[in-house]
């Protein structure tokens, strides 16, 4: 039986390959059969199994990758996953394939043997296409025109670090490490690169740059304009300085005790001065995110108030009327004008503007303070302690009267007689008995504060002489204090002639020889005007004569 014999009506799958045959028999229309069956015998070729040799593990980007299957084949198709580009050999039993992609890829193949079989699907080859590195840099893309060094990183576990910088920065450190030290020489524009190799030994396709700006710092400041001379105190004080290159701030300092109340940041500023506020500088800077620029400085002197008064010192009960009563302070610091106040009625007579004053009191002068504060070009010190002054009225003028010997005051108390303008010791009561022949007076004294004399009685005690007025003449009245005594006396002998003023204080005293008749020219001219007693006794006689002296 030939071996293209057909069974008819049958088809046969063959598992196995090798020699396999088919027998058949059948019983003819007459009912006869074939008394051995008939057997066609039938050679089962084996399927192909391709199989692929090439990289398995390797880099996006690869390109001209070979990959082959068994040779002498015919009808070889290959087709390879979506992340690669077969670009030669398709039709052959080997070809070349570009990756461009990654992930897990694959090769496939199939073909016809020589026994003109092929299999039932093509062979897969699992490839894995590792990604090209995608590196980053990390670090300031503003730093600074600095000495110091910046840090930049990049992933960390690679190999073969390859960093380069632009001109206008030098490497301090790092380099083929994943952490690189910079140092920025010029301002501007610059980069920082880097490649590495990843662990899969995957290359880039050449460096990753970042785009640098290195920011300068501000120029330096310029002259600051502004008051080099402000007193403590002192506020609005107005200071500035022109636009500094490259600044985005200001920064300003001020002498201690000085505070800016405006404009910090900016290049105008006003600062207030405390009273407390003391010389120093002005200065700015200016700012910005790189640090300060070189300063500029303007010396203020700040000239200090003057100091706090000190106590007054001077007398604290005074009469009304008194005279050139002295009051003084201490030199108060950094004064140079000092002023008073003074109770009503009270006025200053010398000293005005000093730390000491003398002061008068009028007759209508009243208790009151006096205090003083120290003053300058810049204002006014603190006042002292207010020192309360007393001011004692003038008792009035008393009278007196005479009954017989006895001398009775007006006044209930206070009372000092006097005997021919000398204070009587111990006669101190409102009456007194006189027990010699002269001129008596009293003088009233309350707090201090003495009375005019009251009127003047003459006393004659029986057996004393008295001068009539041919006997005993002053003249002329009134006078500029320069005067004559004309004496014409009957008994000869040492007489005392003495002065008092008004206060019955002795002004002038002598004794003199009168032998008959005496002139006497007398120069009291540096006496003040008023009213004065001339008066000459001895143990037998005295007398008293009144005369004004006014210039």
């Amino acid at each position: 039986m030939g071996s293209e014999m057909c069974i008819r009506d049958r088809t046969v799958t063959w598992n196995t390959a090798g020699g396999q045959n088919v027998t058949v028999t059948y019983t003819n229309a007459a009912g006869c059969s074939a008394s051995t069956p008939a057997t066609y015998n039938v050679t089962v070729n084996a399927l192909p199994t391709p199989t692929i040799s090439g990289n398995t593990n390797l880099c996006q980007g690869s390109t001209g990758v070979n990959y082959t299957t068994q040779s002498g084949m015919t009808n070889y198709v290959w087709a390879v996953s979506s992340g690669g580009n077969i670009t030669g050999g398709q039709g052959t039993n080997a070809i070349t394939v570009n990756w461009n992609g990654s992930g897990a890829q694959t090769v496939s193949v199939n073909y016809i043997n020589a026994s003109g079989c092929t299999a039932s699907s093509p062979s897969v080859l699992n490839v894995t296409v590792n990604p090209t590195p995608t590196p980053s840099i990390n670090g300031p893309a503003n730093p600074c025109l600095s000495p110091n060094y910046y840090d930049y990183f990049t992933e960390a576990g690679m190999s073969n670090y390859q960093w380069t910088v632009s001109s206008g920065g030098s490497i301090y450190s790092g380099q083929g490490t994943a952490n690189l030290r910079v140092i920025w020489n010029t301002t501007g524009l610059q980069s920082i690169s880097v490649s590495y190799v990843s662990p899969q030994g995957c290359m880039m396709p050449g460096p990753y740059s970042k785009t640098i700006f290195v920011q300068p710092l501000p120029n330096a400041a310029g002259a600051i304009t502004g008051s080099g001379e402000v007193c403590a105190g002192e506020s609005g004080v107005v200071y500035s300085v022109g636009n500094i290159l490259n600044a985005t701030s200001y920064q300003w300092t001020v002498p201690g005790g000085a505070t800016i109340v405006s404009g910090q940041g900016s290049n105008t500023i006003t600062v207030n001065f405390a009273s407390n506020a003391i010389s120093g500088e002005v200065s700015v800077a200016g700012m910005n995110g790189c640090g300060l620029g070189v300063p500029s400085f303007l010396a203020v002197i700040v000239k200090p108030l003057p100091g706090v008064a000190g106590t007054i010192a001077g007398h604290p009960n005074v009469c009304q009327g008194a005279t050139n009563v002295t009051y003084s302070v201490a030199p108060i610091a950094n004064a140079s004008g000092y002023v008073w106040s003074l109770p009503v009625g009270a006025s200053i007579t010398a000293g005005a503007n000093t730390n000491s004053i003398k002061v008068s009191f009028s007759e209508n002068a009243v208790s009151g303070n006096i205090s003083v504060y120290g003053t300058n070009a810049c204002g006014n010190g603190i006042s002292s302690p207010e020192f309360f002054v007393t001011v004692n009225p003038i008792p009035p003028t008393p009278t007196i009267t005479v009954s017989n010997y006895t001398l009775t005051s007006s006044a209930p108390e206070g009372n000092q007689w006097y005997l021919n303008g000398v204070p009587i010791p111990d006669a101190t009561g409102q009456s007194y008995t006189a027990t010699e022949t002269g001129n008596y007076y009293v003088i009233v004294t309350l707090n201090g504060c003495s009375s005019a004399p009251s009127n003047t009685i003459l006393v004659i005690i029986e057996g004393m002489i008295s001068l009539d007025h041919n006997s005993f003449k002053v003249y002329p009245i009134p006078n500029d204090g320069r005067f004559t005594i004309e004496l014409v006396l009957q008994k000869s002998g040492i007489y005392t002639l003495e002065i008092f003023n008004s206060l019955g204080l002795r002004v002038y005293s002598s004794e003199i020889y009168v032998d008959g008749k005496h002139i006497l020219p007398m120069d009291l001219s540096y006496l003040p005007s008023g009213v004065y007693t001339v008066t000459l006794f001895n143990t037998q006689l005295n007398a008293v004569r009144r005369i004004v002296i006014s210039k």
